[in-house]
């Protein structure tokens, strides 16, 4: 989240109670800064990956998320993150 997105989300929690007895507050830091990017489907690595996944019959998947794939998104080089097997979930559990 950004730092603007956070002050602004604090005002909207607080327009929409009374303030009368007690206001939200937040300590807003930044300590991180991973841009948003995107990938065009057509590129080769997407069609590439695509058919590999298809190819073990694993149905393909567009999804966003904040990956290292975001920087070279954003620098405007083709890049992807793969999950492990093909459906993403419970990432830096302890089973992961």
């Amino acid at each position: 989240m950004s730092i603007g997105l956070g002050h602004q989300s604090l005002e909207t929690e607080n327009f929409a109670h009374s303030t009368k007895e007690w206001t939200i507050t937040a300590d807003i830091k930044l300590i991180g800064d991973r841009p948003a990017g995107q990938t065009d489907a057509n590129r080769d690595i997407v069609q590439i990956a695509m058919a590999a996944f298809q190819a073990n019959g694993i149905p393909p998947a567009y999804e966003c998320a904040s990956t290292d794939s975001n920087m070279p998104m954003s620098l405007g080089i083709p890049a992807l993150t793969i999950p492990r097997t093909g459906k993403a979930d419970r990432f830096h559990a302890l089973e992961e």
